[in-house]
């Protein structure tokens, strides 16, 4: 970024979410993201720049070399004028939502991350002046645990995203429940697959805005959480090995490499119980991203641009594909992952199985085995 140059009229309000706020800017096709925190907690300078360095650090050296180089922007952080920041943040305000008012954006540190802007084709640094289609869709995990540890035999039948719809709905977090199930995405069944993009634009919630991790979660969170109690109990004996195990970074190539480590036999160590945890925020992480689908159409005079092209029925579109929301699971939100894991099958155990079949979900009257449902479309 050119410090000199940061005029806040160029910057737009782009999006938030709960732990950042992102920027774009009006030509170019680059975005800032700002970290949030609520008004009474302060971090220094150099905790920010380290948190952000991280996310970076993450992106490039994990998450590039599972998803690939093409499909994982990783960014840079950036130092900004203060001044600046300060000026962009009384722009923007009265353009966030008020539900994500809470938390105020970073204007002390000045530090960023500037990313490339997914909305847009990854092709050109600037804007193109033609109509781009984008769409983000959150696929969620797409396969159903067959770990030995599972103790609820429930959830060998149907995967956690569904039976989270229920216990969501009657907390009041969504009104119905969607008929997505991110099985029916990836089963390969065109008629499935087209079933569950179908039920995303009837019932969008937050995932309509692939790739397979289960090779990362090969013990599902019931197996996993002795791990994690293994992992702390040594913590709380040597509390100064933190650094040494990098449950807080760096992600650096040592850290990818341990990562390949597969093995399942549990020889009783801390090293087989830590490599497992940083599987599992892996995994975790990679089942809650976002991929981003940016289309354009062709223009007549593009037959030599090398941008990849998908042909329809009536034109051809440039496209780009690009995965976010990869900043790493927090290792400290694991306890909170397995009490909600017992919560949503013991919701659905209780509550929606015990039903008579008649008021029953229409998606599991003629089956509830998520991997055996077909639907009509």
């Amino acid at each position: 970024m050119e410090e000199g140059k940061m005029d806040e009229n160029e910057w737009g309000y782009h999006g938030e979410g709960n732990k950042s706020l992102v920027v774009a800017h009006a030509q170019r096709c680059v975005v800032l993201r700002f970290l949030k925190f609520p008004p009474n907690r302060k971090k220094t300078s150099e905790e920010i720049f380290q948190h952000l360095q991280n996310i970076v650090d993450f992106g490039k050296n994990v998450m590039k070399e599972f998803l690939g180089e093409n499909y994982v922007h990783y960014g840079e952080v950036v130092q900004l004028p203060l001044e600046f920041v300060k000026q962009l943040c009384l722009k923007i305000q009265s353009e966030r939502p008020e539900s994500r008012c809470d938390k105020d954006l970073d204007t002390l540190s000045g530090y960023a991350m500037c990313l490339p802007n997914l909305t847009r084709l990854q092709t050109y640094r600037f804007a193109e002046h033609r109509p781009i289609l984008c769409v983000e869709i959150k696929p969620k995990c797409g396969f159903i645990p067959f770990s030995s540890d599972v103790t609820h035999e429930m959830k060998h039948k149907v995967c956690r995203y569904c039976m989270h719809q229920h216990l969501k709905v009657a907390t009041g977090k969504w009104k119905q429940i969607s008929k997505y199930c991110p099985l029916d995405l990836y089963s390969g069944n065109k008629q499935r697959m087209h079933f569950a993009l179908k039920s995303l634009l009837q019932e969008a919630q937050n995932n309509l805005k692939i790739f397979k991790v289960q090779m990362l979660d090969l013990l599902d969170i019931e197996g996993l959480y002795p791990l994690y109690n293994r992992v702390e109990r040594y913590l709380e004996e040597f509390p100064e090995e933190r650094k040494t195990l990098q449950i807080d970074g760096p992600y650096d190539e040592a850290f990818y490499q341990k990562l390949l480590d597969l093995s399942t036999e549990d020889d009783g160590t801390v090293a087989f119980a830590l490599t497992k945890v940083q599987q599992y925020r892996v995994a975790m992480t990679a089942k809650d991203c976002s991929i981003m689908i940016a289309l354009s159409p062709c223009l007549q005079d593009a037959s030599s641009d090398q941008r990849p092209v998908v042909p329809s029925s009536r034109s051809r579109f440039a496209f780009s594909v690009s995965v976010l929301d990869l900043d790493l699971k927090p290792y400290e939100s694991i306890p909170h992952q397995y009490k909600l894991d017992g919560k949503i099958v013991n919701y659905y155990s209780k509550t929606v199985r015990a039903k008579d079949n008649a008021v029953m979900s229409t998606r599991f009257k003629e089956s509830e085995d998520c991997t055996l449902v077909l639907h009509k479309v």
